[in-house]
């Protein structure tokens, strides 16, 4: 009705109108007369869109309205992000319609194909000046110039090269593909493989450059170096990075250059395993070992001799001699055997000569041609062996120093000696640990064990377990090599985990923590306490909301819950930790006797910030009044969207803390860690130059969608070690795994474990799959003082849970 109501009105109103119209003010027509129409002149769009290789743009302009007359208006160019001689050419001029002329007219806008990539660009195209005309509403346009340069991608034209090892030099080819914009760059780099520079190989380094337009292939030359040693096929690994001027690295950016041996393998050089030899009087017998090295080829054979020395043929051994023989690539070591006599006359140790000689079938004499057999005499007091306390040790790489233990048994009388010594085997000296060279010695009557130690290098390299040799060798004294005289030590690098993981799961319900155990922090007895203390953060089935409980345990693996759990619990409705605890890290202050956890507290709106608690028995904990102690950093800072999983290291009265920051706390946020300095444990001040680690650059890296959650220890000040998680994501879930670094300014710049390529790699992964830590493995905890033992929480087909491992 109301439709209806308005539509009459309307129709009455209307009418009325048209009276007062037509009657005027004096019953006439109207005196007054509108103005002649006249035509419009405006542009056809308010934007053109052209590709910068499209040559030129055709402009229209169009006429409207009447056409009587004849009109004209004056068109011009004009920079907006394009510049006008380098981007386009400027135009202007007049557009000209006659008398009853409705035709539309045009210009044209000329464009410069340039060769830089750059992004699109514009020209205003406006319309003005009209005579006999209007503007119409359209009388100004964008011209739009879209970019058809790129810079293209560079890599190698192969992944692998070949040359002989007398072919000199390699020239090594880099393509250019996928398009010539802008003047493009590239660093390349050799490296050892199994070739090592400068004996196989000149190292090379530098930067191949290309001009805009150009796409030829670039070189640079690797110079092999014939050394005429017997080593079998090398190669050396090729590198590209850095690529600069908007181009891209393609595929392969790695390659290899295999060297083809050219050194016939010679018969090879025989000697004895060593310079000296012993026995005791009453031994039997003592097999002498000779050796086949340096190559194989032929059949070959010495012969070989005993000789009195001190040492009496008939009264203190028996002669003997004889040949040794080798077949065409047999390299097995052969022995000759000298069989001892055992008088009852007290005389002391004696010696026998041995000596190989006579070479045959073009095998050499090597540097051991010669040795003496020491007869330990057995008719008066022994001076004992001297021998390792296990033939295989295994070392951490995190280890630094390795105690090595050599024992004397058998006997006491007498000082004695012997001589220790390391050598390479897979393991390298310098780059992997420092070479340890010296003498042990016992007084008379001593039979302590004595010790040496092996450095072992941190290169945070992924390079798989090592291995090197350690040897003892003339004794003094009357002592003996006991077995076992030679002894291996493995670098071990990653963690073992424990085959029982879980340790700590999940209570039966209803219970605080019966649905997920997680973050746990860890105090070993190492750090004086009569036991293992853990604390973890559970969550309740149904309940939004976590606590903090407490754990105990002898030895790390089988953990009891304490009856008071949880400890410490979500604050008031409306503070700021109100719904979650979490993520804790606990120092121990032994001049107070006092706890300080550090822990991550949440409100309703699910924004982390860092608190701090105190407690005197594990158990009663009690809120720093002004929590939070680290919130969030300034608006559009890298940590204004959370603060979140604290480590605190006390160190000569400074508290350093490393935790993790996120710019915005929504997806995309990005995670990285921070630093932060405080006198008294309360009020931080945070680095000045943060975030001071970041997610690595390169897609393939593991932590390259982000990194935190940084368990730190101090080595010695300024050396730190840090375990973190990469792999990050805010409100997203991806393969996360942990990360090793180290750093040696304090706890600023860091080190991340990486592999040949300087990629980043984890030491602790996800389990295979079905395992119970098959998909996640986050937060992992060791301990300040004793860092051969972790603890983690995991997340898996078959649950998840708390799990331990450990490392040498």
């Amino acid at each position: 009705m109301l439709w209806n109501h308005l539509h009459v009105r309307s129709i009455s109103l209307f009418a009325l109108a048209l009276a007062i119209s037509l009657s005027g003010c004096g019953g006439g027509s109207s005196s007054k007369k509108k103005a002649p129409a006249v035509s419009l002149l405006q542009l056809s769009s308010g934007t053109y869109t052209i590709a910068e290789g499209g040559g030129s743009m055709t402009i229209t302009a169009s006429r409207s309205g009447p056409s009587a007359g004849a009109v004209s208006v004056a068109y011009a160019t004009s920079n907006g992000t394009a510049t006008a001689g380098s981007d386009y050419t400027a135009s202007s001029g007049t557009l000209n319609w006659a008398d009853l002329d409705l035709a539309d007219k045009t210009f044209t806008v000329t464009i410069m194909d340039d060769m830089s990539v750059e992004a699109d660009e514009t020209v205003n195209l406006t319309l003005s000046g009209p005579t006999g005309a209007n503007l119409g509403p359209q009388a100004t346009a964008v011209l739009t110039i879209t970019d058809d340069d790129v810079a293209g991608t560079l890599q190698f034209s192969a992944a692998s090269y070949g040359i002989g090892e007398a072919g000199g030099m390699i020239a090594i080819n880099v393509t250019r593909v996928g398009g010539v914009g802008n003047a493009v760059s590239v660093d390349y780099a050799t490296s050892d493989g199994s070739a090592v520079a400068p004996g196989d190989y000149t190292p090379a380094m530098g930067t191949l450059n290309w001009l805009a337009g150009d796409s030829t292939n670039k070189s640079f030359n690797v110079t092999i170096i014939d050394d005429g040693d017997v080593e079998g096929d090398e190669t050396i690994n090729l590198t590209l990075s850095n690529a600069g001027g908007g181009a891209t690295l393609g595929s392969p950016i790695t390659a290899d250059i295999g060297i083809a041996d050219n050194d016939t393998p010679p018969a090879g050089a025989v000697q004895l395993i060593s310079t000296t030899f012993s026995v005791i009087e009453g031994g039997g017998t003592i097999d002498i070992t000779v050796s086949r090295t340096g190559g194989s080829t032929g059949a070959v054979s010495v012969d070989y001799r005993t000789a009195d020395n001190t040492a009496t043929a008939g009264m203190d051994y028996n002669a003997t001699s004889g040949t040794l023989n080798w077949l065409d690539a047999d390299v097995a070591d052969k022995f000759f055997t000298v069989a001892i006599i055992d008088d009852v006359v007290m005389e002391g140790d004696e010696t026998v000569d041995l000596t190989l000689s006579n070479p045959l079938g073009g095998v050499a004499l090597g540097t051991q041609s010669m040795a003496t057999l020491t007869i330990v005499d057995n008719d008066g007091p022994s001076a004992g062996d001297l021998q390792f306390s296990t033939a295989t040790y295994l070392a951490g790489a995190y280890s630094d120093p390795w105690v090595i233990t050599v024992s004397r048994t058998g006997g006491s009388a007498g000082a004695v000696t012997v001589d220790y010594a390391t050598s390479d085997g897979t393991a390298l000296a310098a780059s992997d640990y420092t070479a340890a060279l010296g003498t042990l010695s016992w007084a008379d009557t001593d039979t302590a064990d004595k010790t040496f130690t092996v450095t072992i290098t941190d290169d945070v390299l992924a390079e798989g377990n090592e291995d090197l040799n350690l040897t003892l060798s003339n004794p003094t004294g009357g002592a003996l090599l006991g077995t076992p005289s030679a002894a291996v030590l493995t670098i071990q690098e990653g963690w073992v985990k424990f085959p029982g993981n879980p340790v700590l799961n999940p209570s039966p319900g209803p219970a605080w923590d019966d649905d997920f155990v997680f973050d746990p922090a860890v105090l070993s007895p190492a750090s004086g306490f009569p036991n293992y203390g853990m604390w973890f953060a559970g969550e309740e089935q149904g309940v939004n909301g976590s606590s903090l409980g407490y754990a105990s345990s002898s030895d790390g693996v089988t953990w009891v819950k304490d009856a008071s759990n949880p400890v410490l619990v979500p604050g008031a409705s409306g503070s700021w930790d109100d719904t979650f605890i979490s993520g804790p890290c606990v120092l121990y202050d032994s001049t107070t006797s006092t706890y300080m956890m550090y822990y991550v507290g949440e409100d309703v709106a699910g924004v982390p910030q860092v608190g701090l608690a105190t407690s005197t028995d594990r158990v009663t904990w009690t809120k720093e009044p002004t929590n939070p102690v680290l919130g969030l950093g300034a608006p559009g800072s890298w940590d204004a969207g959370a603060t979140a999983f604290p480590c605190v290291v006390e160190d000569g009265g400074t508290f350093n803390m490393w935790y993790t920051g996120v710019d915005v706390f929504a997806p995309g946020g990005v995670v990285q860690i921070g630093y932060a300095a405080s006198t008294d444990g309360v009020t931080w001040t945070r680095w000045a130059t943060n975030p001071i680690m970041i997610p690595d650059s390169n897609p393939a890296s593991f932590d390259n969608p982000g990194v935190g959650v940084a368990r730190v220890i101090e080595d010695g000040f300024p050396t730190f070690r840090m375990l973190y998680n990469g792999g990050l994501s805010v409100m997203g879930m991806n393969r996360e795994e942990v990360g090793y670094a180290v750093s040696n300014d304090g706890g600023i710049t860091w080190m991340k474990y990486q592999d040949a390529t300087g990629l980043p790699v984890p030491t602790l992964t996800v389990g295979a799959p079905g395992d119970w830590d098959d998909n996640v493995i986050f937060l992992a905890t060791w301990d300040s003082i004793a860092p051969s033992e972790l603890w983690y929480d995991a997340e898996g087909s078959s649950g998840g849970g708390i799990g331990y491992a450990t490392h040498p």
